[in-house]
């Protein structure tokens, strides 16, 4: 089974490579030439020859089916002359592609559509289905030239065509640098293709629209969205190189530009501060995070909205509402691929980011919750929109029994789902909670949205290398978390009543301090049991009686990541406020600050030899 599934992703990377490689308008094209594809937009409606008379296949890019199979489309004589004629008619005057374009699309798209595959080889070359498709349409002349009746010339057409700029191509009645004549029958739509025939330029016309309009716009998903995560993710290390510019630093005006528009917070007296406590709370940014989260949000927005290219009458869609509503739920749901990259690199505790910048690993979190609100409501637009695009002009009914759909709703109600879920309040009261839905949830959309992609488009146009790239990053820094672990050896700690206090309790204290204390390596998350490990606050005014235990013997192995305030292994408290400060797994020390290991203390008064931790 894995030896076959191997099989088949290489057939469908084949596939992919006929098209080139990687995202559309970036090493992968959709259309080229896209006269050719044009022509065989026109044709292939008709039923051919070998056409079976039921059944067949889904080929090309969409979900439309033809059931005409590849291996007809690559034997007919009529079809073949026919596309050879339409393909020398229309691609001079418009794409003026090179004959060996003209011959790699014949040898690998002729059979399946959009997608290019080497698999079917037509029987007979370009040239060759030219050169008889000439022959055919003189053969047609000589029999309009020699008949008497002129009814006979109802098979003569004459079209112009224009050549603009950028090979877009318009009908018109002047200026003309083609003339496209034939005596050949004329292509009807889905009506029987058993002979060579002419296509007319008004319905290439319409095909070559709709096709150069949808590659540009997708060109240009792609390229907006590769520069929102681009500009994430290069701003942090461009701002940060600042710092290294001689003189900068002492600079009178640098500073109190820092001073005014990058350190204080961006409203209020304090940043990090609780705020919209209605909605579930944040936390209040600084003035350079939030020009940052500003300049992201302008360019989400404006990349969403502009720009556009549309053009009618096209094959794609029957109006410009129709196409302006597919364009904003195709565009918001590739921008959101490029946000979503951009919050996973920020997420990491061992994001490369924290070494090449002096940012924070608490700022990239509050950016990574940002970008986040941007992947959720890029992903909700993306999903209203396509379902408005198929309740008005599609047909709803059938999409919705896909298995594309069905997983686009997963990866939707997942990312949607994390908002609620990672609130500052739910943070807070419930980290460990909120820790857990939030990998379990983030785990479900990437599964949803790989899906999704899969049974839509398979590997043909390259949206599944957004998805490849996220959890690449996120499988990545599970690996490193690993290599990390292990690299650095297990690390244990004891705590364990000092030797002579018997275990001796202080009638009556009330001090205040801190304590530092400090392992050679990071040092392990401790679990041990104790009689007394029920959490409690003690202010500084607070009194310890002789029935409330203030020490336990515990020991224990694990991991521990301190937290983002202490530098480097060191855990630091209040001894005041031991019973909420000091916690390893849930165990709690009320006023333990005589330590084995390396440790300072300051306090008030004398503290008695209650618990010391020993660190080996």
């Amino acid at each position: 089974m894995a030896l076959k599934r191997c099989l088949f992703l290489v057939w469908n990377a084949n596939l992919a490579l006929a098209d080139g490689q990687g995202l559309i308008g970036l090493g992968k094209h959709m259309y080229k030439p896209a006269c050719a594809f044009a022509c065989r937009g026109v044709i292939r409606s008709c039923p051919l020859s070998c056409t079976p008379e039921e059944g067949g296949d889904v080929h090309g890019m969409g979900h439309s089916t033809s059931t005409t199979p590849p291996e007809c489309y690559t034997s007919d004589p009529s079809f073949l002359r026919t596309m050879a004629l339409c393909i020398d008619t229309y691609c001079p005057a418009s794409d003026a592609p090179s004959l060996s374009s003209l011959e790699d699309y014949w040898a690998t798209h002729l059979a399946t559509g959009s997608v290019g595959s080497p698999e079917w080889k037509p029987v007979i070359s370009y040239t060759e289905a030219l050169i008889a498709a000439r022959e055919d349409e003189s053969i047609a002349e000589k029999e309009a030239q020699n008949s008497t009746d002129s009814s006979t010339h109802e098979y003569k057409s004459r079209h112009e065509i224009k050549a603009r700029h950028g090979g877009h191509v318009e009908e018109t009645t002047d200026d003309t640098t083609t003339q496209a004549d034939s005596p050949l029958p004329i292509i009807i739509s889905a009506e029987p293709l058993n002979v060579t025939s002419f296509v007319l330029a008004s319905d290439w016309q319409i095909q070559y629209n709709g096709m150069t309009s949808f590659e540009i716009n997708e060109n240009g998903h792609t390229i907006y969205t590769v520069t929102v995560m681009l500009v994430a993710l290069c701003i942090p290390v461009l701002s940060s190189l600042l710092r290294f510019v001689p003189l900068l630093n002492r600079s009178r005006t640098w500073t109190w530009l820092n001073s005014t528009l990058i350190h204080p917070p961006a409203w209020g007296s304090s940043h990090r501060t609780p705020t919209a406590t209605s909605l579930g709370g944040g936390l209040v940014p600084t003035r350079g995070q939030f020009l940052y989260i500003a300049l992201i949000s302008f360019l989400n927005v404006v990349f969403l909205v502009a720009p556009y290219y549309t053009i009618q009458p096209q094959s794609n869609f029957a109006s410009l509402h129709e196409q302006e509503v597919s364009l904003i739920g195709n565009r918001a749901g590739v921008l959101a691929l490029g946000n979503m990259v951009a919050l996973f690199v920020f997420s990491s505790r061992n994001n490369v980011l924290l070494y090449l910048t002096d940012w924070s690993h608490g700022t990239f979190l509050l950016l990574h919750r940002w970008l986040g609100y941007w992947t959720i409501l890029l992903t909700v637009l993306h999903s209203v929109m396509l379902l408005a695009y198929y309740m008005l002009f599609g047909d709803y009914s059938s999409e919705f029994k896909e298995l594309y759909w069905s997983w686009g709703i997963v990866g939707t109600v997942a990312v949607v789902a994390i908002w609620p879920a990672s609130v500052l309040v739910v943070r807070q009261k419930a980290y460990e909670l909120f820790l857990v839905t939030h990998q379990v949830l983030a785990l479900l959309f990437l599964i949803g949205f790989y899906y999704h992609i899969w049974y839509c488009f398979t590997y043909n146009w390259g949206y599944e290398i957004w998805m490849f790239i996220a959890s690449g990053i996120w499988a990545l820094e599970r690996l490193v978390r690993i290599i990390r672990i292990f690299s650095k050896g297990l690390n244990t700690a004891v705590i364990s009543a000092v030797e002579g206090s018997q275990g001796d309790y202080e009638p009556s204290y009330t001090g205040a301090g801190k304590v530092t204390s400090g392992f050679t390596r990071r040092p392990p998350h401790i679990a041990c049991n104790c009689e007394d490990h029920q959490q409690r606050q003690v202010s500084d005014t607070d009194t310890v009686r002789n029935d409330e235990s203030h020490c336990c013997q515990a020991s224990g192995l694990g991991w521990f990541n301190p937290p983002a305030s202490s530098p480097g292994g060191f855990l630091s408290f209040d001894t005041a406020h031991t019973a909420g400060q000091l916690q390893f797994s849930g165990v709690f020390c009320r006023r333990c600050w005589d330590y084995h290991s390396v440790a300072s203390s300051s306090h008030s008064g004398s503290a008695p030899s209650a618990c010391l931790l020993g660190a080996t």
